[in-house]
């Protein structure tokens, strides 16, 4: 194989790579948890909180298959799960937001995580921290930064 042909390869990603933020790790997941949502050597995944275990590739189907909600860590699909945004700061309650409040249209996190899912020409409902007012944006505004 020529290095064109792997320069293509490493462009393609898989409907499943989605689930993954711009810094590698997968969306929704709590920063010290991430080893937990590898395989076994089984190839499944072991609820968090339970103990159950499900297929692996049952993770982010878009269906609860633990009944704490932990396979879901991307989707809305679980009731009771948590979304964790992609900024995370200690001890603080911004760190994670209801993941039925997933992709809604509406900017939760303050780095605008939570709305990943964007739809071309879809308009997002945001919140300005000076004066808490709600606007239309394209993109969810940074304001993490602003917040600490």
């Amino acid at each position: 194989m020529d290095h064109e042909s792997v320069k293509q390869l490493i462009h393609v990603r898989s409907d499943q790579d989605k689930y993954v933020n711009e810094h590698g790790v997968l969306r929704g997941v709590y920063f010290t948890q991430v080893k937990d949502y590898r395989p076994n050597s089984k190839n499944q995944f072991k609820c968090r909180n339970t103990g159950q275990y499900v297929p692996f590739e049952n993770v982010n189907d878009d269906f609860c298959d633990c009944d704490d909600g932990t396979d879901e860590p991307s989707t809305s699909a679980c009731p009771m799960g948590t979304f964790y945004c992609d900024t995370q700061f200690p001890k603080s309650s911004i760190n994670s937001i209801p993941s039925g409040k997933l992709n809604d249209g509406i900017c939760d996190c303050c780095d605008g995580s939570d709305e990943w899912l964007l739809v071309k020409n879809h308009k997002l409902v945001s919140q300005s921290q000076s004066n808490n007012l709600r606007h239309y944006v394209k993109l969810c505004p940074n304001l993490c930064i602003t917040i600490r």
